[in-house]
C-alpha cells in the first residue's frame, strides 16, 4: 500500500512538474500585442511594416490597425471618439500620422484631424517620453537633428518624425536678383530693402503658411511678428499683383512637389542648372515641415516593442530606398523605401538623403544634370535650423490665402482690399497669438 502512495505521489509531482515547464513555455511565448492607428493614406504603407516586423519577431505579435477614413465627411465623428481615448489615456500603442489637409491643398477644420496640433501635445503627458530607448539608437543618431528636435521638449522626445517638406525658390534664367542672404533676412526687412526681385506677387499670396515658418514658439508661447509685418507682406503683393507683375524670376518648390526636373518622362530633356534658394520667412530662419511622424501612447504595456516597431521607418533600408525583404510574401517582392515618398517629404536621415532621391523610381537613370540639381536642392536644405509640425495655423493661412483667390483666380480689384488686408492680418496674429499662448 505504501508503495503504491508512493507511485502516486511521485505521478503527481510529475505531473504538476510537467504543467509547471508548459505554463511556463507558453507564458514565455505568449504573443505580444500592438494596437496602431493611422491616416486611411498610410494603410498600406503600415501593413507592409507590420508584415517585415513580424516576420522579424522570434515570437508571435498581435498587431491590430485602425485607420482614419480619408473622406472628410467621415472623420470628424471617428476623430473626436479617438482624440477623446487618448486624452483619457485609453488610446492606441502606436499612432503612426501624417499631415492630412496641407500637403492635398485642402481646407479642413480641426475636428477633421486627430492630432490637429501635434506641437502642443508635446507637453500634455499624452506620449511616452522615448529619450532612454534614443540614447541607445544608434540610427536615431544619423536623423537630421533640427528636424527631430520639433518632437522634442526639454530634452525629452515624444514624437519622432519621420519625412519633412522645405519650401524653396528655384530659378534657371540667371534673372533673379535674390541671394541666399537676402532670403534669410526676415521678410519685411527684405521688402524694405527693395532686394525681392523675382519672387511673384501670387506666390506671396499664395504661399502665406510658408512665410509664416516658424515664427512662433508654443514652448514659450511667444509669436514672433506683428498684425503690421503680415499687412506689409500683403500690402505689397497686392501693390504688385494690381501692376500686373504676375510672372516672376523664382518658381517656389518643395522638397515634395518639386519632381518634374527628375520624372522619367524628362530624362531625354536637357535640363538647365537649378539655382535654389530659401523661401524667405517672417523671422528669416530656414524652416522646414514635418509632414509624417510617429508616437508611442503613454500607456502602451509593450513599450520596447513598439519603439522597435517605430525604429522601422528610419532604419537605413527604410530611409535609403533599398528596401526591407519580406521573405513570407506569396510573391517575390520587396517592401519598397519609395513608400517614404508616397508618406510625401524627404527622410529624417540625413545619411541616407542622397541615396533616397536616387532610389525613387524616376530617378533611378537620372542624368548627370538630374542629380546635379538634387545636390544643389539638398544643400539649402542642409541650412534648415528649425521644423515643425503642421498645425492649425497653416490652415488658417490656407483660409486667409483664399481670401485674395477665388475659383483659382488672384483677385485684388475688389474696392474693399484694404479692408480685406486689414482683416487678414488681425486674424492672422491675434489667432497665432490665442493658438499659441492657450
Amino acid at each position: 500500500m505504501k508503495k503504491s502512495m508512493w507511485k502516486f505521489s511521485i505521478a503527481i509531482l510529475c505531473f504538476m512538474f510537467t504543467s509547471l515547464i508548459f505554463t511556463s513555455c507558453r507564458q514565455d511565448g505568449e504573443e505580444k500585442r500592438l494596437t496602431i492607428c493611422t491616416e486611411e493614406s498610410l494603410l498600406y504603407d503600415v501593413e507592409e511594416v507590420v508584415r517585415y516586423f513580424k516576420d522579424s519577431q522570434e515570437t508571435p505579435v498581435d498587431i491590430q490597425i485602425s485607420y482614419i477614413p480619408s473622406k472628410q465627411e467621415d472623420r470628424a465623428s471617428i476623430c473626436k471618439k479617438w482624440r477623446t481615448e487618448l486624452m483619457a489615456g485609453k488610446g492606441a500603442d502606436l499612432y503612426i500620422m501624417k499631415d492630412y489637409g496641407i500637403s492635398r491643398n485642402i481646407s479642413v477644420s480641426e475636428e477633421e484631424i486627430l492630432l490637429a496640433d501635434p506641437n502642443k501635445l508635446l507637453t500634455s503627458g499624452v506620449f511616452l517620453d522615448l529619450s532612454e530607448y534614443i540614447r541607445e539608437d544608434e540610427d536615431f543618431q544619423s536623423c537630421f537633428a533640427p528636424v527631430m528636435e520639433a518632437g522634442a521638449v526639454n530634452g525629452r522626445q515624444y514624437i519622432v518624425p519621420f519625412t519633412f517638406d522645405v519650401t524653396l525658390l528655384r530659378s534657371s534664367d540667371g534673372k533673379g536678383s535674390l541671394t541666399y542672404r537676402d532670403c534669410t533676412e526676415p521678410l519685411t526687412d527684405l521688402l524694405e530693402s527693395g532686394n525681392l526681385g523675382g519672387l511673384s506677387a501670387a506666390d506671396l499670396l499664395f504661399y502665406i503658411k510658408d512665410w509664416i515658418g516658424s515664427s512662433f514658439d508654443y514652448q514659450k508661447g511667444k509669436v514672433m511678428f506683428s498684425p503690421e509685418d503680415v499687412s506689409q507682406v500683403l500690402e505689397y503683393a497686392v501693390d504688385e499683383a494690381q501692376k500686373g507683375i504676375k510672372e516672376g524670376s523664382y518658381e517656389v518648390v518643395s522638397i515634395q512637389n518639386d519632381r518634374y526636373p527628375y520624372a522619367s518622362l524628362d530624362l531625354e530633356m536637357e535640363r538647365p542648372e537649378y539655382q535654389y534658394l530659401p523661401f524667405p520667412t517672417l523671422d528669416g530662419r530656414v524652416s522646414a515641415t514635418v509632414l509624417s511622424y510617429g508616437a508611442i501612447g503613454r500607456t502602451c504595456k509593450n513599450p520596447e516593442l513598439a519603439y522597435e516597431f517605430l525604429k522601422i521607418f528610419w532604419s537605413e533600408g527604410f530611409a535609403s530606398g533599398e528596401g526591407l525583404t519580406i521573405p513570407d510574401q506569396q510573391y517575390s517582392r520587396h517592401y519598397l523605401i519609395d513608400t517614404v515618398f508616397n508618406i510625401d517629404g524627404l527622410t529624417v536621415r540625413q545619411d541616407q538623403w542622397q541615396n533616397w532621391y536616387k532610389n525613387k523610381p524616376e530617378n533611378i537613370n537620372a542624368s548627370e544634370m538630374v542629380l546635379k540639381n538634387e545636390e544643389n536642392m539638398l544643400s539649402i536644405v542642409r541650412q534648415v535650423s528649425t521644423a515643425r509640425f503642421v498645425c492649425t495655423i497653416d490652415y488658417l493661412g490656407m483660409d486667409i490665402r483664399d481670401m485674395f483667390w477665388e475659383n483659382g483666380i488672384l483677385n485684388v480689384d475688389k474696392e474693399a482690399i484694404q479692408q480685406d488686408i486689414q482683416t487678414a492680418s488681425n486674424m492672422l496674429y491675434n489667432s497665432t497669438r490665442y493658438i499659441v499662448m492657450e
